[in-house]
């Protein structure tokens, strides 16, 4: 009975507890040079309990619910002192700054733990700094552990598997092609890197055409005078690869000036692999095989960064950056063709040589200027991006017809310039801790010039192949304003906006169309307990998208005797809205629904070439309208030290109506990824993942099942050296892509080879850590990117 009686007391003072009075408190935590401090832990604490925490913003500022009476709130962040402030609360109240000093003494085999990912109102953040998952790994591998964030065997980044994800890194998007981009983020260090933040529905202060959602990649803040960096190298060999990619980067703070530097480069020694290809043409009763070999031996890439960042006084910032981004790549094509028909065979053998060179340099600056001591600002922000692309190509080919021999001699040269500028201003007002508001104005021009000419050797003289020459000129004026409204408060995150974006087009293909489209979106995050560690989101997003340059380009790339691909400058944009909900569990297992309607949507498709009814194209045309139902799942599952298990499920079923053929359908798909990982006694660590995904269809091409797998085991030696050996791309069979039509039906086999590799990491530093201070820009320039 007094057990019972003491039982209902105590749950009676429970629900007094939760019922009693509760007030906000706010404030900003700074370091001892009066930098934000952004991650740092906030604990209220009563006499034998926790009543509230949080961590703080990028701004250093936080916000916690805290119950009446005395209370403690406890400050703590990794390499700093704790601070604690004793309060009487008794209604809301701000306690201004509070400084913390970096700590004496360095914490060694000190193991953080805490809250990996919060949920915002349009965004998930994970907190990475100092967790031992970045250990020796590099931002693609650390990407790959982010919520529903897919990199695919075909080099793309994407959100739950939609395409044209937007990847920036300190405020800055990173336009280049899906491989170049991977290359560059292999060169980065996990262990630099500070949060990602994964936007699966990208808001208004983005452009329009950015229906992937946005990842968002800062980098560690420093916060004294010093010196620090890393110097990296990997290599890997394998049946088809052999390649050697060596990488630096270095920060440096004097003062008020803060400068960055980093330099990559890539070479492949060896690089092949062998694809075969089957077309049946049922009316015409023929039948093309293909038996190739592609060898992108010593192709190079190259890379590097060179920025500064300057403090003119406590409230005024100016900065400027260029980058540089190079590539040569050779490609030896040799393919082997037989076409049978009811008049015979013809039989083809080929050498396509051929040579691209790329340059991209991109310019920006910045200017910034703090309104007030909530760090309300005004952004102005300009840059320039200068694309040049080349390509040489000698072509021969041997044809043996009804015993006859005949020899085709054939070239063509292109060239492609992209041109991007762009020019805008941004609004950050802070009114207090519940209401912030987002305003700006951005100019983005874009101006593509391709030209193509192909000839051929007809009794010792080139001929021009009319058919095939092409000078394109494509220009884009888009001017764009938008204002966001963000309200937090108690448990309630929102965040509303409206875009709009005019835009003039104007080409020489015959696309000329100025129009104008609104673009709203919506996302409320609700917290389900104090600690925002069970949340509840939902969002609504509009978005459209642009064909990319790459998309529109006519040039034909030879994939074989008798297939090429193309772009099609006649493409129109395509719209989209995307309603989004998401349930984040114990800051850890995020479970997400989605549903996208897409209108007028751009798809490849493979079609039989209208000149020459022999040869099949795979090209980008506005064919359909879609429905996309997306079911995802992200369960990270830590069973020990040892075995921690990270699995990533995302289920699709689709609903197409295809313009062309009037074909309407659904399917099923699905993709996944995983992983095995953990620490070893001796400062070892191993991981084993694997990457695969169903058969899917998009329009009339399929992609068979496949399964990747790669595993790795890794040593470090103190703080400064990292060893790892490892095994990638082993793929448990090979992948089929297939082509359909009314009349005839192609595949396309290709098999890639496991390589095995290590590599080698150093970590130096001189003074104090400091915050590696970084341009910021406003880049809509997401056309150049190379079919992301």
């Amino acid at each position: 009975m007094k057990a019972k009686l003491m039982a209902a007391l105590m749950a009676m003072m429970t629900v007094l507890g939760a019922t009693a009075a509760r007030y906000e408190v706010t404030g900003t935590v700074v370091d001892d040079e009066n930098n934000p401090v952004e991650c740092a832990t906030v604990v209220a604490l009563g006499q034998s309990e926790q009543h509230g925490g949080t961590v703080t913003d990028e701004n250093g500022q936080f916000a916690i619910n805290v119950g009446e009476g005395e209370r403690v709130v406890k400050f703590s962040f990794v390499g700093m002192e704790t601070v604690e402030r004793k309060l009487n609360v008794t209604n809301n109240m701000n306690i201004g700054e509070v400084k913390m000093n970096t700590s004496a003494t360095l914490l060694e085999g000190v193991t953080v733990t805490g809250q990996l990912i919060r949920r915002e109102a349009d965004r998930f953040v994970m907190q990475v700094e100092d967790q031992p998952m970045t250990k020796g790994k590099n931002c693609e591998e650390l990407l790959k552990k982010a919520p529903g964030v897919w990199v695919s065997s075909d080099n793309s980044i994407s959100i739950n598997g939609k395409k044209g994800t937007k990847v920036y890194i300190n405020d800055r998007e990173q336009v280049m092609s899906d491989e170049q981009l991977l290359q560059m983020l292999r060169a980065m260090s996990a262990e630099d890197v500070s949060k990602l933040e994964i936007v699966p529905q990208a808001g208004v202060e983005y452009s329009a055409d950015s229906f992937g959602g946005v990842i968002k990649i800062t980098t560690k803040r420093r916060r004294a005078d010093g010196v620090m960096g890393a110097v990296r190298s990997s290599f890997n060999i394998g049946k088809g690869d052999l390649n050697l990619n060596p990488s630096f980067n270095v920060n440096a703070k004097f003062n008020r000036l803060t400068l960055s530097a980093s330099s990559w480069y890539f070479h492949n020694f060896r690089n092949y692999f062998k694809p075969n290809e089957v077309t049946e043409y049922t009316e015409l009763e023929r039948v093309i095989t293909s038996d190739s070999k592609i060898d992108a031996a010593r192709s190079k890439a190259y890379g590097g960064q060179l920025g500064a960042v300057y403090d003119i006084d406590e409230v005024n910032t100016i900065g400027a950056e260029v980058q540089y981004y190079g590539s040569y790549q050779p490609t030896y094509l040799t393919t082997n063709s037989t076409m049978t028909s009811d008049d015979g065979s013809y039989l083809t053998n080929s050498v396509y040589d051929q040579l691209s060179r790329r340059n991209n340099v991109s310019t920006r600056l910045n200017y910034i200027h703090k309104l007030d001591s909530l760090d309300s600002k005004i952004k102005v922000l300009a840059s320039y991006t200068n694309n040049y692309n080349t390509g040489f190509d000698d072509n021969h080919s041997s044809i043996n017809a009804y015993g006859v021999q005949l020899d085709s001699i054939f070239r063509h040269q292109t060239k492609a310039v992209y041109n991007v500028f762009n020019l805008g201003s941004d609004l950050e007002k802070m009114f207090n801790q519940k209401w912030r508001l987002s305003a700006g104005v951005k100019y983005t021009y874009n101006d593509m010039k391709n030209h193509a000419y192909y000839d051929y050797e007809k009794n010792g003289a080139w001929i021009p192949s009319e058919g095939y020459n092409f000078d394109i000129n494509y220009t884009e004026n888009i001017a764009a304003a938008y204002l966001a409204v963000n309200y937090s408060a108690s448990r309630w995150q929102a965040k509303l906006g409206l875009r709009g974006e005019y835009t003039a087009v104007d080409g020489t293909s015959g696309v000329d169309k100025n129009y104008f489209d609104l673009f709203p979106s919506a996302n409320i995050n609700y917290l389900l307990n104090e600690k925002g560690t069970y949340t509840v989101s939902l969002g609504y997003n509009r978005y459209i998208s642009r064909p990319s340059f790459w998309e529109m380009s006519p040039m034909r790339l030879q994939i074989s005797d008798y297939s090429f691909q193309t772009g099609n400058p006649l493409l129109r944009p395509s719209y989209s809205d995307a309603l989004n909900l998401n349930f984040l569990l114990a800051s850890r297992y995020s479970f997400t629904v989605g549903f996208t309607s897409v209108s007028d949507e751009i798809f490849q498709q493979v079609i039989i070439d209208p000149t020459d009814d022999r040869y099949m194209l795979l090209k980008h045309l506005n064919d359909g309208n879609s429905k996309t139902l997306t079911l995802t799942a992200y369960l990270p599952i830590r069973i020990a030290d040892w075995l921690n298990v990270n699995l990533s499920p995302t289920y699709m079923m689709r609903h197409e109506h295809q313009f062309v053929t009037g074909e309407t359908s659904n399917r099923h798909m699905f993709q996944a990824n995983g992983s095995i990982s953990g620490q070893l006694p001796r400062g070892f660590y191993y991981e084993v993942s694997a990457w695969g995904q169903g058969r899917m269809r998009f329009g009339n091409v399929g992609i068979s099942s496949m399964v990747s797998m790669n595993a790795e085991l890794k040593k470090t030696f103190g703080d400064k050296w990292t060893v790892s050996v490892h095994m990638s791309g082993l793929q448990l069979k090979k992948q089929i892509i297939s082509g359909y039509g009314e009349n005839y039906a192609r595949r396309y086999d290709v098999r890639t080879y496991p390589t095995f590799g290590v590599s080698l990491s150093y970590n130096f530093n001189s003074g104090k850590q400091f915050r590696a201070r970084q341009v910021e820009s406003n880049e809509d320039s997401s056309r150049l990117s190379g079919g992301r």
